[in-house]
């Protein structure tokens, strides 16, 4: 019989022979085998004494582990590491039945009869170690599936299972990750493999489906069995294959509820546990109460588990929390509060994180609300902006909704240094500014915010004419229509009811003194201590009354000396707008002999030194200005330092102006100073301060840093653009820094990228680039028209000037220009194109270098577009386009006889080689190849240099190109002659 047969030829014990065995260690070997598999002692080898074979190592017993009905129900809380028993969260905690879930007391399971201990099973062999067999001349896998009354069984590497003997096997160990989990069930080591062979991890004779096939075999023989192996399947992170294992629906369901709670799927985990019982598996409350935030938003959550959660409603608080959480029950904001708190006591949350669910706003300390996150800080923020303003940072209202950061504006908690630190749109940071502090806007945010009021208030601080009359009919419109009537002494036109509401009562007060002054004839009667508390109404009352009368017989030094040490600045100043220089400098003594207030003293030596310096006394002018100067900054002071400064000395001036830069309160007088320094510095013809080391190229220490610190602050772009092109100028090191002008608005402008360029190391190259990017000139502004026609002409007249300069520097940026920058006047297209092109020939020349042919392109293009021009400027480019010509034709001329000289050499070797090698010979044919390229090199010579011959206008180019093409003419009769043609 065929089985007969085979069994003869591979030896087995059914043929009726005896395997052979090793003599050196007694395994069992084929006849075929030439070599021992176990200890590869030669099969004909002689050994004196036989050793027994060792007996193969028994597997390491597992320790039995026997659990309660608390297995499975431990899971990860979401988002941690930290396990938890799902049955310590409940209130009524009691033992599971896992087959039915029901609330299991001591002893069996009252509703199906579980026992307690239901992962118990009979003791079972080790199953799953692979080992190799010889199936005739080649090994094969077999891996143990359990034991029959003949013996342990093998499933063979062909499907087939038989009973063998372990020790004619040797083991063969499948590498297995390492598990977190302790095995519960024998067969998990075939579940293992199969999933590895699945993955293809490892190859085996088996596919994994016949291996599952084995494990869930094994399992099923005893539900203690199906129960481990079902327990092992969803450590692995299989659970489906849980339904394989001999388990009840209800218990499949409840292990893919655990599974999906270990993994923090919300919408496995509602399916599960909607498809349990619903008065049943009372864990269930607990798993879902830890994912409640989750399982909020999974689609139909509420309808699906309105059962489950019905049924434990009276029993279990943390049912009832979900039902409020899910929408099913109505809820309040102190019961919502209470979940929160309840669910955090539960998973024995942080203390700080109990304060958050438990306390008020007002009790939550800094610490404790870093917890909360950006969008909890800001929504704790939103509702009760006073008693939460400190937990909340700059950055926090970043990405906040306009409508929050609007409300905070609202509620007066908001300051212009926390808008202008926020990193929001210009338009919002614009709006925002409009909300707090619109002082600190520029005029352009003012126009972009559509802040009327503010618009009508600078006009006004301006000093526009009939600012009043001209406003539109807004709040400060009107209000400066009162004002206007005020300063005019037109009381009836004062309408009361139409100033601002915070001013109504002192308009009302001032319109009283005003009215009293004129019945009585005196204009001291006008003043009012309450009015005089309002220093806006100084100026009206001078305006209608004069300084020189509301001084009279020190009635206003005696009610208020503020108000008239400010009328002594007032009558000061007028005196110097009339050129009264005495006079001025009186009221200004006058002032400094009774103010104490420092602004009013720094003022008063101003206007002192402004009128002793037209007074002829320039020293005691200077030291007025120095003593004012300790003091504090206004901006009377800023226009005196630049007045008087202008007239004494400069250098002074612009370090006050310096300083102001550094300490003024505002961004317009920051702004303004620095520029007037600046302007002082370039219009100073001597540059006795150009800087420390008296270097020309170098912005002063006492400008450098005020101008770095201008230029990134939202100042106006002709402004950015005037200081931009200084510090390109005398300060290009920092301004080419890449993080220069991280901070200025304008960072991403043409005229920031310009003035980089113009400060980087290749200047004109890098110039040349921004002015190449440029399509629309017809659209481009005024000033980068003016630079780029200021560079064509600068590069013209310095080419014009250094056309016999070897340098080639010039020439590169002509060309460049030609090439890259378009809108060119094409008389000046033409001009670059010859100045560059005859420029960097001569450099090559000099060089002993042959020009690249774009050179020759160049000049050839050139050549064709002056046609094109009008006659005078043909007449203009006459002698240019004769000397890049002629330029041209000498380089050429140059290359061409170096070469020339170069192949005689070669040629003449080649009439040697020829005259000694027998014709035929490979040398014979190396020496003719010779001849041939001198052939080629003539007529190509010859092509190139006869145009240039036919345009020389030099007698003496022309006959040094004639004399070289004679010479290859010969050159190339003789080779022709070599050739035989």
């Amino acid at each position: 019989m065929p089985g007969e047969s085979l069994n003869v030829l591979t030896g087995s014990p059914e043929s009726g022979q005896r395997s052979p065995t090793c003599r050196g260690c007694a395994t069992p070997r084929e006849n075929s085998d030439r070599f021992c598999g176990n200890c590869g002692l030669p099969a004909d080898a002689v050994v004196v004494a036989r050793t027994e074979a060792p007996p193969l190592p028994a597997p390491p017993p597992r320790p039995e582990r026997r659990a309660g009905a608390d297995i499975g129900e431990v899971t990860r809380l979401a988002g941690t590491t930290r396990q938890t028993h799902l049955t310590s969260l409940l209130s009524a905690p009691a033992p599971l039945c896992v087959a039915c879930g029901a609330d299991m007391a001591d002893g069996p399971c009252a509703s199906c009869g579980t026992q307690p201990d239901f992962l118990a099973a009979p003791p079972q062999d080790a199953i799953g170690g692979v080992f190799e067999y010889r199936k005739m001349l080649r090994k094969r896998r077999a891996m143990r599936i359990g034991t029959s009354a003949e013996g342990p069984l093998f499933l063979l590497h062909d499907g087939t299972v038989e009973a063998r003997d372990p020790a004619t096997l040797k083991p063969a160990p499948i590498p297995l990750p390492a598990g977190e989990h302790e095995w519960l069930s024998p067969a998990a080591v075939v579940l293992r493999i199969a999933l590895a062979v699945d993955s293809a991890q490892v190859s085996l004779p088996w596919t994994s489906r016949v291996l599952l096939d084995h494990a869930f075999a094994h399992a099923r023989s005893h539900l203690g069995l199906g129960r481990r192996l079902a327990l092992d399947a969803m450590n692995l992170g299989h659970v489906d294959l849980a339904a394989h294992c001999g388990l009840g629906e209800s218990e499949q369901a409840w292990l893919r509820l655990l599974s999906a709670a270990r993994r923090g799927d919300a919408a496995d985990l509602v399916d599960a546990a909607a498809a349990l019982p619903p008065d049943r598996y009372r864990p269930k409350i607990a798993a879902l109460a830890v994912f409640a935030g989750a399982v909020r938003g999974v689609r139909g959550a509420a309808e699906r588990l309105a059962p489950s959660l019905a049924a434990f409603a009276e029993t279990e608080p943390l049912a009832g929390l979900l039902q409020r959480a899910l929408g099913i029950t109505a809820t309040t904001p102190a019961r919502r509060r209470a979940d929160v708190a309840l669910l955090a006591g539960l998973v024995n949350a942080p203390a700080p994180v109990l304060a958050l669910a438990t306390a008020s706003l007002p009790e939550i300390g800094l610490e404790d609300a870093r917890l909360l996150g950006a969008k909890g800080k800001v929504a704790a923020l939103h509702g009760t902006p006073r008693s939460a303003s400190g937990l909340v940072s700059g950055s926090d209202l970043d990405a906040a909704p306009l409508s929050v950061v609007d409300g905070l504006a609202d509620a007066g908690v908001l300051t212009a240094q926390q808008v202008q630190g926020l990193r929001r749109t210009p338009d919002e940071i614009a709006y925002l500014l409009a909300r707090t502090s619109p002082q600190d806007l520029t005029d352009e945010q003012v126009v972009q915010s559509g802040h009327v009021d503010e618009q009508v208030r600078r006009t006004h601080e301006r000093g526009v004419a009939d600012a009043g009359e001209k406003a539109p009919d807004c709040a400060m419109g009107r209000h400066l229509r009162v004002l206007e009537a005020l300063s005019r002494n037109r009381l009836d036109d004062v309408r009361t009811d139409e100033a601002l509401p915070e001013h109504a009562e002192t308009v009302n007060r001032l319109v009283t003194g005003l009215r009293r002054a004129a019945e009585q004839g005196d204009a001291t009667a006008a003043l009012d201590e309450v009015v005089l508390g309002d220093r806006t109404t100084w100026q009206p009352l001078v305006t209608a009354l004069g300084a020189s009368a509301l001084l009279h017989g020190e009635v206003a030094r005696r009610r208020v000396p503020a108000f008239a040490d400010w009328l002594s600045l007032v009558a000061a100043r007028e005196r110097l707008f009339v050129a009264d220089w005495a006079g001025a400098a009186y009221e200004a003594r006058n002032c400094l002999a009774h103010a104490t207030d420092e602004a009013v003293r720094d003022e008063a030596h101003n206007l002192l030194a402004c009128a002793l310096h037209h007074l002829g006394q320039h020293g005691t002018a200077l030291g007025e200005l120095e003593a004012a100067i300790e003091g504090e900054y206004s901006v009377a002071l800023l226009a005196n330092i630049a007045v008087v400064a202008m007239h004494l000395d400069r250098e002074l001036g612009a370090r006050h102006l310096a300083r102001v830069v550094r300490e003024a309160p505002s961004q317009a007088m920051r702004a303004n100073a620095a520029l007037r320094a600046m302007r002082m510095w370039r219009s100073d013809g001597s540059k006795i301060w150009e800087g420390e080391d008296r270097a020309a190229d170098k912005l002063p220490a006492m400008l450098r840093e005020p101008l770095r610190t201008i230029v990134t602050q939202p100042i106006g772009l002709d402004e950015f653009r005037e200081v931009a092109d200084v510090l390109a100028r005398f300060d290009a090191e920092w301004l080419r820094a890449p993080q220069s002008l991280a901070g200025s608005p304008h960072r991403a402008t043409l005229e920031a990228t310009f003035y980089r360029a113009r400060a980087s190391e290749d200047m004109y190259t890098a110039i040349v680039n921004v002015l190449g990017t440029i399509t629309d000139w017809a659209g481009a502004p005024d000033w980068i028209r003016e630079e780029r026609d200021d560079l064509v002409h600068q590069t013209k007249e310095y080419l014009f000037d250094h056309l016999d300069d070897p340098d080639n520097v010039a020439g590169v940026v002509a060309l460049a220009i030609a090439r890259q920058v378009t809108g060119l006047a094409k008389y000046d297209h033409v001009c670059l194109l010859l100045l560059g092109t005859a420029t960097l020939t001569y450099h090559v020349t000099t060089r002993e270098e042959e020009i690249a042919v774009s050179l020759v392109e160049s000049y050839l293009a050139a050549r064709q577009a002056a046609t094109t021009l009008t006659e005078d400027q043909q007449e203009r480019l006459t002698g240019l386009l004769e000397l890049t010509q002629r330029r041209i034709g000498f380089n050429l001329y140059q290359a061409r006889e170096r070469e020339v000289e170069a192949r005689i050499d070669t040629y003449n070797r080649a009439l040697g080689l020829l005259n000694q090698a027998q014709t035929g010979s490979p040398a014979w044919f190396a020496g003719r190849q010779e001849v041939a390229a001198t052939v080629d090199m003539c007529t190509r010579v010859r092509e190139q240099l006869t145009p240039w011959v036919r345009g020389a206008d030099s007698g003496d180019l022309r006959s040094l190109l004639m004399d070289l093409l004679e010479h290859v003419r010969e050159l190339e009769t003789k080779a022709r002659r070599v050739l035989g043609n």
